[in-house]
């Protein structure tokens, strides 16, 4: 009977692949500190009114709130330096200013992943390394690349690797711990299978081939390997026909052959 009919079995074609080397590492998303900004007044004076509160979302030159000079008696605005959300606001109408912080903005439209890198990995971690950041929900992946290598060592033997990530849905919230994919090395290797073609046969990698409308099983020696791709060192060449899909089946199949021919 023809196996492939009856049970979903699919074949691909051994070639070559990039086999990627990854390191996970795990960080937290933190509010870059330039996209913080402390508002105090220029001119210290009065509070003459407020016109945001905490939660608002401001922009660039917007007013903030209306002072009057003790030295001059005149009132001038507090203007927002940057585009963000009010976070913190100490400023009330009739008090003294007295060179405090009235206003606290962030903007998250960029945020930072801050990744924790042990020395073990270090070596392979490079600047501009590619990295593919999960939160825990796992709803969004988030690209970008390492723009710093921290030289100071935490408390921990490890050191921070800074990503900078566009945040401008807002979806990234400071404090989110995140899970991190480091593309540390990518490598072109000639013949490889799909990790999902392998079985253990005898405590050997193999794949089964397909030779006309019989099944063989192949040992294979094996190189790199990444998530998706097997580097093969031995045991097939380039071109040839292997299952990459139910292939528990042919090899159950094969294995009920072999034990009919053993008696």
């Amino acid at each position: 009977e023809d196996m492939a009919h009856t049970s979903g079995i699919v074949t691909s074609t051994t070639g070559p692949a990039k086999i990627e080397e990854t390191i996970t590492v795990y960080g937290q998303i933190i509010v870059s500190p330039e996209n913080i900004r402390k508002v105090s007044a220029r001119f210290d004076g009065v509070i003459q009114s407020t016109h945001t509160t905490i939660g608002e979302m401001v922009k660039k030159g917007q007013t903030l709130a209306k002072i009057e000079s003790n030295d001059s008696l005149s009132t001038y605005p507090l203007k927002a330096p940057i585009n963000g959300v009010i976070t913190g606001k100490d400023a009330n109408t009739g008090e003294q200013t007295n060179g405090r912080t009235l206003f606290t903005i962030i903007n998250n439209s960029s945020v930072w992943a801050i990744l924790q890198i042990f020395p073990n990995d270090l070596t392979r971690v490079k600047l501009g390394d590619k990295v593919t950041i999960t939160t825990p929900d796992n709803a969004t992946t988030y690209t970008g690349s390492i723009s710093n290598i921290n030289i100071v060592t935490n408390e921990d033997p490890s050191v921070n690797a800074r990503v900078v990530l566009d945040n401008s849905k807002g979806t990234l919230i400071p404090g989110t711990f995140i899970t991190a994919t480091i593309l540390a090395a990518s490598h072109d290797v000639a013949v490889a299978v799909k990790r999902s073609a392998l079985q253990q046969h005898h405590d050997s990698p193999v794949v089964y081939i397909k030779n006309g409308d019989q099944y063989e099983v192949r040992i294979l020696k094996l190189g790199l390997q990444d998530e998706h791709w097997a580097e093969v060192l031995d045991g097939i060449g380039h071109g040839i026909e292997y299952v990459i899909e139910n292939s528990y089946l042919v090899k159950a199949d094969i294995e009920k052959a072999g034990a009919a021919h053993d008696h």
